[in-house]
């Protein structure tokens, strides 16, 4: 359960500079992911059928380059999601009796989003997303959060009413909850926790997906990610060559807000905000710190 995790630690260490903190965990890394190509499912833990290590092998594997391991995993790891039920406690949501809305729901709805990311299987994003944001039904209006949901006919309730594993469950979601701009071969423009609106080729997202930290244009392959504040609404106009975000901040303590655009074009960009225009040659992404007060940020191709 998280173990996906320590493949950010590891960028983190990087990052800073700690060279032999890196190399030490890279080494324990490379001895599990050993082990995970060693035996040919490496998934199981108490239960005959279980989903703890899936999200950990998935994103490893991935990690590492193991490519045929990881198409197995991102495999079984469908195979196992009991998806496809015309109701909500168990679209998503991996097969585990009457059980929904548990850890392993928005941990591998974590791997699926990657996979469709990777792939662009709409199949993983409609299972993915709706595991992901399932966690969120055990979060009540008064802040308490639960374990998980049982939906056998008469209960419908979080029963035992006990926190357990939600920590698992909700950091899944918090760690994965982002908004999706797709044109579904269907239904046309949607968004997965977004509302949008087109306009020309102008295509505006509103995040509505109880984070509004990570918004991805899927077609384009353009990233939006805060780090700090919230993004309130964003406009892409490929034909113009522009993007609009519009920073927010609910909790009133960001003094500048920080966002992170990645997909780009490598080329000359002018990023604007307030009073200040400048122009930064990018390398695919850009970071702007805009104050919060000003933190209305245009990038337009130079």
């Amino acid at each position: 359960m998280e173990g996906s995790h320590a493949i950010r630690i590891l960028e983190d260490l990087k990052r800073e500079g700690w060279q032999q903190e890196y190399d030490n965990l890279r080494r324990e890394m490379q001895d599990c992911e050993a082990e995970f190509l060693r035996d040919p499912y490496p998934y199981s833990s108490e239960l005959l059928i279980d989903q703890t290590a899936h999200e950990q092998v998935y994103f490893f594997t991935r990690y590492f380059g193991d490519t045929a391991k990881n198409r197995k995993t991102f495999q079984v790891l469908k195979a196992l999601r009991g998806g496809n039920q015309p109701v909500w406690f168990r679209y998503g949501n991996d097969k585990r009796r009457d059980v929904c809305c548990w850890y392993n729901a928005s941990l591998n709805g974590m791997a699926l989003l990657q996979a469709f990311e990777d792939s662009g299987d709409q199949d993983a994003l409609i299972k993915g997303f709706a595991g992901v944001m399932s966690v969120m039904a055990n979060v009540t209006p008064d802040g308490m959060g639960f374990n998980f949901f049982i939906c056998t006919p008469g209960v419908f309730d979080h029963e035992p009413p006990r926190t357990f594993e939600s920590g698992s469950g909700l950091w899944g979601y918090l760690r994965s909850a982002k908004s999706y701009v797709v044109k579904d071969p269907v239904f046309g423009l949607v968004g997965y926790g977004c509302r949008v609106e087109s306009a020309g080729q102008a295509v505006t997202a509103f995040p509505q997906d109880g984070v509004r930290k990570r918004v991805r244009y899927v077609d384009e392959k353009i990233d939006v990610e805060a780090a700090r504040g919230e993004i309130g609404r964003l406009t892409l106009n490929p034909g113009a060559g522009s993007l609009e975000i519009a920073m927010s901040d609910s909790t009133g303590l960001v003094k500048d807000a920080v966002v992170a655009i990645q997909g780009l074009e490598k080329r000359e960009y002018k990023v604007s905000y307030g009073k200040t225009a400048r122009r930064v040659s990018s390398d695919g992404t850009i970071t702007v710190t805009a104050p919060m007060a000003e933190a209305n940020i245009r990038i337009d191709r130079a």
